[in-house]
């Protein structure tokens, strides 16, 4: 699993990977809780960005194609915004 911080235009800001996610166990109608966390680049700067998902193969290129909507041409979904602040 991939996340990606998009600034306003979609560019990629910052991404991290869990290389610990493995969702191939799970089954269809259950709700699965995951903690994941990821470092944010001391350059960052404060502001409102965009939060995007993605399922990515050994080498972190998104893959899947998920039944999600607003995903983008690089199979990106979107899960919201967060607000970075210092």
């Amino acid at each position: 699993m991939r996340l990606f911080l998009t600034d306003d235009a979609g560019r990629t800001v910052s991404s991290g990977i869990d290389t610990t996610f493995d969702p191939r166990a799970w089954l269809a109608g259950t709700t699965y809780h995951v903690a994941s966390a990821f470092p944010l680049p001391a350059n960052l700067r404060p502001g409102t960005y965009g939060l995007r998902i993605a399922l990515v193969d050994a080498l972190g290129t998104p893959r899947v194609l998920l039944a999600v909507d607003g995903g983008d041409a690089s199979l990106r979904y979107p899960l919201g915004q967060v607000r970075i602040a210092r």
